[in-house]
């Protein structure tokens, strides 16, 4: 058995191998921007911090302005069902369409981020 299991990780690497390879890029970001992080003081990383949060949110502020919008209408009694449910989904879509713009968002500072 040990035999095999050191052909599949010969041919197959490890889990940490993988993992490795997969956090690398990351790792090389964060290292070319540290430096520059690094020399910064306290209340400019609080600054920093807070820039990036508004960016996020600045990034998926429209979207969050029109599941507001249609959370109106979904509320509003005189509504068709055949509306909400017109409404719900476009809220669901909304929200998906939101978490993948804050993954994206959040992938691209990852470096910036970290060390702070």
């Amino acid at each position: 058995m040990d035999i095999l299991a050191g052909l599949i990780k010969f041919f197959f690497g490890s889990k940490a191998d993988k993992d490795r390879k997969e956090i690398e890029p990351y790792v090389q970001k964060i290292k070319a921007i540290y430096p520059s992080i690094e020399q910064l003081s306290n209340d400019e990383l609080r600054a920093r911090s807070e820039a990036l949060k508004q960016k996020i949110a600045d990034f998926i502020a429209a979207d969050e302005a029109r599941i507001v919008e249609l959370k109106v209408i979904l509320e509003n009694p005189t509504t068709e069902l055949e509306q909400k449910e017109k409404v719900s989904k476009e809220i669901d879509t909304l929200t998906k369409r939101i978490d993948e713009k804050i993954e994206q968002v959040l992938d691209e500072i990852l470096p910036e981020a970290s060390p702070s």
